[in-house]
């Protein structure tokens, strides 16, 4: 079964359960696939430079690329060969939401075709939320001017890379995934003050490697989830929480005191750091340091 597949299967599959445990007696139906359709998105870059504007996409399913090399503050295509996925390009007075909006009791078989091809411009002071269902995307978010960044994944797997530096402070930064494969790269580009990543069942590695200019702090939680924690150059210190059962492993360079974890690069460190507290519960925790 190839990946397109098994994502639709598994958004079928949580959508039914999720009615039957309600108690619920609706009848689950099969969207109706037909000739495929392109939803053209471009929203110009507004007149005042300063002001914030808050973004939001979210994609139903399918294949999802979102890149920071816009002219305008939202352009791309959405290419889709089912009505039940019809874009709707929701505006405010300084906020755009593109979104999908699926009834509960449809799902989506073999065949479903949704692809995002959007892309962001960067220079304008933005709040990005990015909500998905069963998708798999690939986000290079490198160089937008993020105030806060929200990520809420569903069944997927997803790649987010920050390859340059963000030119604001991201106050709150947020990831939540469900039963994800989740790699994120360039975490110390995004220059974050406070951020919370937690999740449910699932893989993800954390690579915070990039020009730290600030002190971060950051809340880990999971389930019966795998994290690998990579400081990539960057001075890290991880602290445990004594409730939690998780397996946590130092690679080489790693030192422990207690229920504190440093990384190689905390040794005569004396600019910003960023610490992490973990607690979770059966998973495992994976240190590593790689350059």
């Amino acid at each position: 079964m190839n990946t397109r597949s098994i994502m639709v299967a598994a958004l079928a599959g949580l959508t039914a359960l999720s009615m039957a445990g309600c108690g619920w007696n609706v009848s689950v139906n099969r969207a109706p696939l037909g000739p495929t359709k392109t939803q053209e998105i471009d929203v110009p870059m507004p007149d005042a430079k300063d002001q914030v504007w808050d973004v939001q996409l979210d994609p139903a399913v399918g294949e999802v690329n979102v890149t920071s090399s816009g002219e305008s503050l939202v352009q791309g295509t959405i290419a889709y060969n089912t009505d039940m996925l019809k874009p709707e390009i929701v505006m405010g007075s300084n906020s755009v939401r593109v979104r999908q909006s699926v009834p509960t009791n449809v799902s989506f078989g073999p065949g479903v075709k949704n692809e995002w091809e959007i892309q962001l411009g960067p220079g304008q002071p933005m709040n990005l939320r990015i909500h998905t269902g069963a998708t798999r995307g690939t986000y290079e978010l490198g160089g937008l001017s993020l105030r806060t960044a929200e990520f809420a994944l569903g069944a997927t797997d997803t790649s987010i890379s920050f390859r340059k530096p963000n030119p604001e402070t991201v106050t709150d930064f947020t990831l939540n995934g469900g039963a994800a494969t989740v790699i994120v790269t360039g975490l110390g580009n995004l220059n974050i003050r406070r951020g919370s990543i937690t999740a449910g069942a699932g893989t993800f590695r954390l690579s915070f490697g990039g020009e730290l200019r600030q002190d971060a702090e950051i809340s880990l939680e999971g389930g019966v989830s795998t994290f690998d924690i990579d400081s990539a150059g960057n001075p890290v210190q991880v602290i445990a929480s004594k409730q939690g059962l998780s397996a946590i492993r130092p690679s080489s360079g790693w030192t422990q005191n207690g229920s504190t974890y440093s990384s190689p690069e905390m040794a005569g460190s004396s600019g910003p750091k960023i610490v992490i507290r973990v607690n979770v519960g059966l998973g495992t925790v994976n240190l590593l340091s790689s350059r």
